[in-house]
């Protein structure tokens, strides 16, 4: 398990690439394999803020052979600048057997070249 934190400027698009590896050599999910890529506040909330599907913000890559988390402006639009959020990135392999590949913290940026505050 590896922790890595991200900044994601607010109502800005971006895609954030990941590698999936099984045993040290990079690899594609299977057809029963899910992915989950979940946002809360807390650990605690039933809720999730932001939450990410393959194929629904997911996305694989075949020319670059790597996946792509992808935001867009509804997904930060009601987070405020400076906040702190937490995810992580799990797979099920064959749909059971849960593994968190991913973890960390997701802060809230401003546009910095556009020099927004939104």
């Amino acid at each position: 398990m590896q922790k890595i934190d991200i900044t994601i400027p607010k109502c800005d698009y971006l895609g954030i690439p990941f590698i999936y590896k099984v045993n040290g050599k990079q690899d594609k999910l299977k057809e029963n394999d899910i992915i989950y890529f979940s946002v809360k506040e807390n650990l605690s909330d039933k809720d999730y803020i932001i939450q990410k599907t393959l194929n629904n913000g997911i996305e694989y890559k075949e020319q670059e052979n790597k996946y792509y988390i992808t935001f867009n402006y509804d997904d930060t639009k009601n987070l405020a600048i400076g906040s702190t959020y937490i995810y992580d990135l799990t797979i099920y392999y064959n749909g059971n057997k849960p593994v968190q590949k991913i973890y960390g913290n997701i802060k809230i940026g401003p546009k910095v070249t556009l020099n927004e505050v939104v």
